[in-house]
């Protein structure tokens, strides 16, 4: 006879171990590229806008939390059973996830991280504050020696493009939010139901970068309200289950769905299919 609770478990580790390597192989081609100077592998570019790790996704603001969910899983790993081959994952993705040059990547880890940290010692009280702060250590200190060895790619020094990077308002940027503005001109048309679902980047000629805009231009109040207390459940209700089990799994995709609500409002995240996997996981395990 199966063992729900042990099927579970061994589907859920298989699938971040699947994940791990997905985001291992994307890095492997990075890697390449990066040494013969070349971009483009099989039709794809893998490494884009200049020097980022864009891999076989569309760009790198996917790419980077596509690394986030086995990046915590790995955290989590370390920080219950405290084992060196965890840590050096951990290290890894977090050179992959740098290397993304992604603030929406960079600010959904900050949050998924800090809720997550925040639960687990909830759930978990034997982990001490010295592991937690082991990982965050060894997260600023691989950081800190790229940046001092500063490898040139493509011409371009990491340091250079990194300070360009972490600006807080790029060029593009004033782009961005005068087209979210638009948004309350699309829902005049229709206040209630708004211009149709997939409209909302023919309308404006320009891509959302903010979830709940898109959700609001295209469904109108009656849609956005709806999506608000849909998540809202969601989030109580799931945050409900974990209290009453310690299932690790199950913490880490709760950590990474808040840490993507989050970059929503800088990221239009309703055409990752990752996050429909995380929502619909979260639901089963």
């Amino acid at each position: 006879m199966i063992n729900v609770k042990e099927f579970d478990k061994s589907f859920s580790d298989k699938l971040f171990m699947f994940w791990t390597i997905s985001v291992f192989v994307n890095f492997l081609f990075y890697f390449v590229g990066v040494i013969i100077s070349r971009s483009v592998f099989f039709g794809a570019t893998v490494i884009g806008f200049g020097i980022r790790f864009q891999g076989f996704f569309k760009d790198p603001n996917v790419m980077g939390p596509f690394i986030i969910i086995p990046l915590l899983y790995w955290i989590n790993k370390f920080l219950v059973k405290r084992n060196f081959a965890s840590f050096l994952v951990v290290l890894f993705l977090s050179v992959s996830l740098l290397l993304t040059f992604s603030r929406g990547a960079y600010l959904n880890f900050l949050v998924a991280f800090l809720f997550d940290i925040f639960l687990i010692k909830k759930l978990y009280s034997k982990i001490k504050f010295r592991t937690i702060f082991t990982i965050g250590v060894g997260m600023i200190l691989i950081t800190v020696l790229i940046l001092i060895l500063n490898p040139v790619i493509f011409g371009v020094s990491i340091k250079d493009f990194a300070t360009q990077r972490f600006r807080i308002m790029q060029s593009y940027d004033v782009d961005r939010f005068k087209y979210q503005k638009a948004v309350f001109d699309l829902i005049k048309k229709d206040p209630l139901f708004g211009i149709g679902i997939g409209n909302y980047n023919y309308a404006v000629n320009y891509a959302a970068h903010n979830s709940f805009a898109r959700i609001l231009g295209e469904t109108g109040t009656i849609g956005f309200v709806s999506s608000i207390l849909i998540l809202v459940f969601i989030l109580f209700d799931r945050l409900r289950i974990l209290k009453n089990k310690t299932n690790n799994i199950a913490l880490v995709l709760y950590s990474c769905f808040v840490g993507i609500l989050v970059e929503s409002f800088f990221i239009d995240t309703l055409h990752w299919r990752f996050l429909w996997i995380i929502l619909g996981l979260l639901y089963t395990l």
